[in-house]
């Protein structure tokens, strides 16, 4: 781990496992950078003159760039500076039926979470027979750490719990944010599902693109199916 240069930037590190036709799967790394408005590679960004290190947080299991062009303030003034152009966007078009609408409101709130030291056969087989596509990895409080995909559970290398191959989680919404912001970030992060917390950060819900669809279909008076029809079938174990 590097030591902090003073000033310098902490840039969290995303990771995605991506799951080619082949059948492997492919880990990609990436840092968000405030200054270029855009997600780059790891090893671009360490390319940069401006890179000083990385490391890992010891509460949080992220990891981290850091960078010297970036202070804290700086980035965060940023971002502040690009979410208020897309708020003035927003309300200068006026508010839209998705702005209004709660995320609570569409998630799925009876939902498989599992916990990092789950075997990832039975993971895998909990996945059948629950007819899920992926589940929010949680530690003893409820609160979510990660989150782990049937991708994900192909076999690779040594792994052989959820802790070695769930992606660290970069962001949870909170119940009361908008389907539009769930879109708008789920696109952005490139994810397919997001978990929702509570008020007290705990996993109360979950929502996929799926459910971001069937919301504007229903919205526009498609009569759809209910979602996940078989995963409260099985009683627990």
């Amino acid at each position: 781990m590097a030591e902090q240069e003073p000033g310098a930037c902490k840039l969290d590190v995303h990771v995605r496992r991506v799951a080619s036709g082949s059948g492997t799967i492919a880990r990609e790394t990436e840092v968000y950078c405030p200054h270029r408005d855009r997600s780059m590679a790891v090893a671009a960004c360490e390319a940069c003159p401006e890179y000083v290190g990385g490391g890992a947080d010891a509460a949080t299991g992220r990891t981290y760039v850091l960078c010297r062009r970036l202070t804290a303030a700086s980035a965060r003034s940023l971002r502040q500076a690009r979410s208020a152009y897309v708020v003035h966007r927003l309300t200068s078009e006026g508010s839209s039926a998705a702005e209004r609408t709660p995320v609570g409101a569409i998630m799925t709130r009876e939902i498989l979470c599992v916990r990092a030291d789950l075997a990832l056969a039975t993971a895998s087989a909990l996945f059948e027979r629950r007819h899920v596509s992926g589940a929010p990895v949680v530690n003893e409080d409820g609160e979510p750490i990660g989150m782990v995909s049937k991708a994900d559970l192909l076999p690779a290398g040594d792994a052989n719990l959820v802790a070695d191959v769930m992606t660290h989680l970069t962001v949870v919404l909170p119940e009361t944010s908008t389907i539009s912001q769930a879109a708008a970030f789920m696109s952005y992060e490139n994810v397919d599902r997001l978990p929702i917390v509570s008020e007290d950060g705990k996993v109360s819900g979950i929502v996929s693109a799926l459910d971001l669809l069937r919301w504007f279909a229903r919205s526009d008076g498609y009569v759809l199916p209910d979602a996940h029809p078989g995963l409260a079938e099985e009683p627990d174990r």
